[in-house]
């Protein structure tokens, strides 16, 4: 049995649509093992104070998953979300003594803190915060340890960011591949670099994919879609590479199904989730 954990929340995004994404999947799932679906309350106006306790929740029932199961899905609204899924895994890691690494699969770097963030869009800040950077009321959930190392963590498919979130990223040595280089070289080849260096090294890692990485031609229902982005049946025929050193977690984000046409995204996603699922 595969749990999968959701969090139907938008507030992290500039358009808060994507917090039916999950809503919508775990309705066209119906064998899938749902576990909880944590939604945002209205009655709560401060994004600041909400989305730290989504996170908190979310953090808990993906620790108590990972625990219990050798593989968790996490299914988001927006990419703040994942403040709680990878700080829920480090900690069941840090009970086998044992760090956690992440291929964080993006068009964005998501690395701003709230002094470089020029729109305050907390979907933007996740992967600084489980770096240990920017506000503790993200960074210190569930322990005031930072969640990834930068040495255990990747990232791909990146085309659209800021000098400053760059800026963090360099100064802490994090491996980007930028969406020039994945094209040039291939994902196949790129997913085989960083799996190579996970699995020499003994690193139990998970997968965080946000569904604007693929180009806007094949999945348009995203908040912010960037054009020249990868293919999802390059993802499928690529994922194979994980089945000799499996994830011990997998996260969707930012499926906004209010932008869907015909249920085209929507399509795409279940194919990827029955890849991802299907070797456990």
């Amino acid at each position: 049995m595969i749990p999968f954990v959701g969090l139907a929340s938008g507030l992290g995004a500039g358009n808060e649509g994507c917090q039916g994404g999950p809503i919508v999947i775990q309705n066209h799932t119906p064998d899938a093992h749902w576990q909880t679906m944590i939604h945002s309350s209205p009655s709560i106006s401060s994004k600041w104070e909400q989305i730290p306790a989504l996170n908190t929740q979310l953090a808990k029932a993906i620790f108590s998953c990972a625990t219990k199961h050798p593989f968790v899905v996490s299914i988001g609204g927006d990419h703040s979300c994942a403040v709680g899924t990878w700080s829920g895994i480090a900690e069941a890691t840090r009970l086998q003594q044992k760090d956690i690494g992440l291929i964080w699969i993006d068009a964005h770097m998501d690395s701003h803190t709230p002094e470089t963030s020029e729109t305050g869009n907390i979907h933007g800040m996740p992967l600084a915060a489980l770096l240990g950077h920017g506000p503790t009321s993200l960074s210190h959930i569930l322990s005031e340890k930072p969640k990834i190392k930068p040495e255990n963590l990747f990232l791909v498919g990146i085309r659209s960011y800021e000098e400053a979130e760059k800026r963090l990223l360099e100064k802490l040595n994090v491996r980007v591949y930028l969406m020039n280089e994945v094209k040039q070289r291939g994902l196949h080849a790129v997913f085989a670099e960083i799996l190579q260096n996970l699995s020499h090294r003994k690193i139990l890692y998970g997968i965080s994919l946000d569904v604007d990485f693929f180009d806007p031609s094949e999945i348009i229902a995203t908040g912010t879609p960037v054009a020249e982005g990868g293919l999802p049946q390059d993802f499928l025929d690529s994922y194979c590479l994980f089945e000799s050193y499996p994830p011990i977690a997998f996260e969707l984000v930012e499926f906004n199904p209010s932008k869907d046409i015909g249920n085209a995204t929507l399509k795409h996603i279940l194919n990827i989730l029955r890849r991802v699922t299907q070797r456990m």
